[in-house]
């Protein structure tokens, strides 16, 4: 009995607590809901936000990774994604692009490679400043040591370089490479190198004026080549059998004007004479002569049989002589 009033009495206790509660929520029930709706929304946008910078990332790794070293490209991806981690890998390999093409004109034009050192360094030092992985910030400071001391400022690449070696993203053949440096630098030998080397400035070589007429050559010979020749002949002329047209030249002549050299003239001899059948005695025509062809057809020659003079002889000698008759066989009765 006791049990049951002191169950009776708990549960009378905890709806109490539960209407003092409730009473005193009561009043600030709106306040309440502004704060959980404001509290789901923030979640809400939170998730938006995060989906949201995880494709831009993947944009902008893609976009890095066929830029290449194209200094253009990777700017374009720095510019175009900032606040990610591969836009700031994007303007570290432009820097290093930039700082490859310095030193190809470091000997060859000051003027540019200074140009080209600057934008490098300026490259360098905001990566240093939103890097946050420690392999990026050593090679951000490799990067900006080796623009400093192509830049000739020994005392500042020493500096960096020696910061290099306590980083902990440095890689064991960057550490090394750092130390070789040092060394050269604190050697007698760097020191009279980097005098040198500010003193000696080379500059682009002037562009060569290659003149634009190179192909209308001075005193060219005239390469059209004139020989006297007959006029020719027109086309809707009609010729003859046995004439020539006007215009032409015979076989053997030459053009009005021209004449052989004597030697030529010399060696020219006249043509044998030519028997026909009649008998006469006939030369070719001359080579100034217009050959006329025959307008009939030669008669065809008469083939003669040559005469054989057989000898006579008698008909007696050539009679064949009879053979003389066989004398008869004896008979057996005949004596």
């Amino acid at each position: 009995m006791k049990s049951e009033l002191r169950t009776e009495l708990k549960s009378n206790l905890l709806a109490d607590r539960l209407e003092e509660i409730v009473l005193a929520i009561k009043p600030h029930l709106k306040l309440i809901g502004f704060v959980l709706a404001a509290l789901l929304a923030a979640v809400i946008i939170y998730a938006v936000v995060r989906a949201r910078n995880e494709k831009a990332a993947a944009e902008a790794w893609s976009e890095l990774y066929f830029s290449a070293n194209q200094t253009e490209k990777l700017e374009g991806v720095y510019a175009d994604y900032p606040q990610t981690s591969a836009g700031t890998w994007a303007k570290q390999k432009n820097a290093d692009a930039l700082l490859s093409q310095a030193l190809v004109q470091v000997y060859v034009d000051r003027d540019m490679c200074d140009k080209l050192l600057k934008e490098a360094q300026n490259g360098y030092r905001s990566v240093l400043d939103k890097a946050q992985e420690p392999m990026l910030i050593a090679r951000a400071s490799f990067g900006l040591a080796q623009v400093l001391d192509s830049q000739g400022n020994s005392a500042e690449a020493a500096r960096e370089f020696k910061k290099l070696l306590t980083l902990p993203g440095a890689h064991p053949e960057m550490i090394a490479d750092a130390q070789r440096h040092l060394e050269f630098i604190e050697s007698n030998e760097g020191r009279g190198f980097y005098e040198w080397f500010k003193t000696n400035r080379p500059t682009a070589p002037k562009p060569v004026d290659i003149p634009s007429d190179l192909g209308k050559l001075p005193n060219q010979p005239d390469m059209q080549f004139s020989t006297p020749l007959a006029p020719s002949v027109p086309s809707n002329t009609e010729s003859t059998p046995g004439t020539l047209a006007p215009g032409t030249l015979a076989p053997g002549t030459l053009a009005p004007g021209l004449e052989l050299p004597l030697a030529e003239k010399s060696s020219i001899t006249e043509p044998p004479a030519v028997k026909t059948e009649s008998g006469t005695a006939t030369t070719p025509p001359a080579l100034d002569q217009p050959i006329v062809e025959p307008t009939t057809k030669p008669s065809e020659p008469v083939i003669e049989t040559p005469k054989v003079d057989v000898p006579k002889t008698d008909a007696k000698e050539l009679a064949p002589e009879s053979p003389e008759p066989a004398a008869p066989a004896k008979q057996d009765g005949d004596s």
